[in-house]
């Protein structure tokens, strides 16, 4: 009776993981990813379109506008460096970053700030009768400190190193005082 009692008690741990029998020890796994519809798994063919989500959504955090007081003078060093920050964290073991995507408005260009229109460049969508779709948000996650999950989200394949430095990214658009005084006051928070 006892080991009917175990097994009902433990069946939804036991489905909820994979056992891998190896060397005579039980290793337990993480689950597999389920379908998430149209969120999935950012890849580095994503960062493109990523760079400009980013700095056309972080624009309206009060964050933004201190950590890049130049992103008017210098757009193209704000996208590049959203390139370069969600590139890092797409190949990092303990990182996630998902995007969200969406059929594309026809006139997406003008909900954006002035200064990223200059590098805004998007295909007249009126011209496709059934566009497809493309990455409308973004999300980056960190893992809690050794989850089982670790390294489970880095994309497999041959276009899996950091891409060569973006010459736009020169930081013309930050703060370095502001930027350093963010990552201090956030870095308690974010270990937690």
């Amino acid at each position: 009776m006892y080991p009917l009692l175990l097994a009902f008690i433990f069946l939804p741990a036991i489905t909820a993981a994979h056992f891998v029998h190896s060397s005579q020890q039980f290793v337990l796994l993480a689950p597999t990813i389920p379908p998430l519809g149209s969120v999935r798994l950012a890849t580095l063919k994503d960062i493109p379109r990523i760079g400009l989500v980013a700095a056309a959504s972080f624009y309206h955090s009060p964050c933004f506008h201190y950590q890049r007081p130049g992103h008017q003078e210098f757009p193209f060093d704000t996208v590049a460096s959203y390139r370069a920050e969600f590139a890092k964290a797409i190949l990092e073991n303990d990182s996630v970053v998902i995007v969200a995507e969406d059929t594309p408005e026809k006139d997406e260009i003008d909900h954006v700030y002035h200064e990223l229109k200059e590098v805004y460049r998007s295909k007249p969508q009126a011209a496709i009768s059934n566009p497809p779709k493309i990455i409308v948000g973004v999300c980056s996650l960190k893992l809690l400190a050794n989850s089982t999950r670790s390294g489970q989200f880095v994309p497999r394949g041959s276009n899996t190193s950091i891409p060569e430095p973006d010459p736009q990214n020169r930081k013309r658009d930050q703060s370095s005082l502001a930027n350093e005084l963010l990552d201090e006051a956030l870095s308690v928070p974010e270990r937690k």
